[in-house]
C-alpha cells in the first residue's frame, strides 16, 4: 500500500524525505498523534478547508460543515487552513502575520494569550502541519482527485 500510496504514478508530488523514510516517516505521524500538550488545548473546527468557508451578509468570513468539531491544538485548524489556502510563496511571505493575528483572535475571545516569541508555539505550530500528511495518504477512490493533488503545497 505505502508505494501505491506513495510512489505511485497518479499521486500528487511527495516530499523526499517522506518517499525515501517510509519508518521515519510512520514514527513521525504515530508521534504527532500520541503526544497532546495541555496548554494548547481549545475547541476547534478539525476541517477547516476554503471550501467549509462562507461570507455572511456583511462580509465577514465564517466556517460551516461543523461536524468534525472537537478539543484539540488551535494550530491544527490554523495551520491547515493557511497550507490549504495559500500558495507557497504567500505562506512564506505572511505566516508569522497571519499567526500573530490569529492569536490575537484567540485570547480576545477567551483563549490563552500566546506568543510566536514562545518556542513552544512555534513547534506546536510546526507540529500541527504534519495533519496535512492525511491527504497524502488518502486513496484517490476516497476524495477528489484535485482534493488529493492540494497537498502539494
Amino acid at each position: 500500500m505505502w508505494d501505491d500510496q506513495i510512489h505511485g504514478a497518479d499521486r500528487p508530488p511527495c516530499p523526499d524525505i517522506i518517499k525515501t523514510s517510509r519508518e521515519r516517516t510512520v514514527s513521525a505521524i504515530k508521534k504527532h498523534f500520541a503526544t497532546k500538550n495541555p496548554k494548547f488545548m481549545s475547541l476547534i473546527h478539525g476541517d477547516p478547508h476554503t471550501g467549509n468557508t462562507y461570507l455572511d451578509k456583511a462580509g465577514n468570513p465564517r466556517f460551516l460543515d461543523w461536524q468534525t468539531f472537537h478539543i484539540g491544538s488551535p494550530f491544527h485548524d490554523l495551520s491547515y487552513f493557511i497550507v490549504g489556502a495559500l500558495s507557497v510563496e504567500d505562506r512564506r511571505a505572511n505566516e508569522v502575520a497571519v499567526i500573530d493575528h490569529y492569536l490575537e483572535a484567540l485570547a480576545k475571545f477567551g483563549g490563552t494569550s500566546l506568543s510566536t516569541n514562545d518556542d513552544d508555539v512555534m513547534k506546536e505550530y510546526a507540529k500541527a502541519t504534519m495533519a496535512g500528511i492525511g491527504w497524502i495518504l488518502t486513496p484517490m477512490r476516497v476524495s477528489d482527485v484535485r482534493t488529493i493533488w492540494c497537498c502539494d503545497r
